[in-house]
């Protein structure tokens, strides 16, 4: 029997937990996430108007509600939690579906960059008497 671990239930992790069991009929998915409660950012960080997106929760608790899957809440997973290693001691595979744990720094705004010089990919001039971009050269 395939045990696999999955971490992360948000959108990436769920659809890979319901892969995993279609392909294989006698794997064993546990999904894992370091919140208490699943479907990442369509849980925690979609505004509550949108209902569209909002709507993917029943899908994706379908998928955590599968007689093979099964959901860990508040277990996280690296340095502060459960080691990578042991994870690998425990299971076939691990399948690290997360995003960023933090917000990344943007760099400091640049000066406008003058435009590409004549190449392939630069814009050719167009107009009367002047060969168009389309035509053979």
């Amino acid at each position: 029997m395939l045990r696999v671990a999955v971490v992360g239930s948000g959108p990436s992790g769920c659809y890979t937990a319901q892969h995993l069991v279609q392909l294989d009929p006698g794997a064993r998915v546990d999904v894992l996430d370091r919140l208490p409660c699943p479907y990442g950012l369509v849980r925690y960080g979609v505004a509550p108007d949108h209902e569209k997106i909002k709507s993917l929760q029943g899908s994706l608790r379908a998928v955590l509600e599968h007689e093979r899957v099964r959901f860990l809440g508040a277990v996280p997973v690296g340095p502060d939690g459960v080691p990578a290693a042991r994870l690998r001691e425990l299971y076939h595979a691990v399948v690290y579906c997360v995003g960023a744990a933090a917000t990344a720094r943007r760099p400091a705004a640049r000066a406008p960059r003058p435009p590409p010089a004549a190449g392939p990919c630069a814009p050719r001039p167009h107009g009367p008497g002047r060969p168009s971009a389309a035509s053979p050269r």
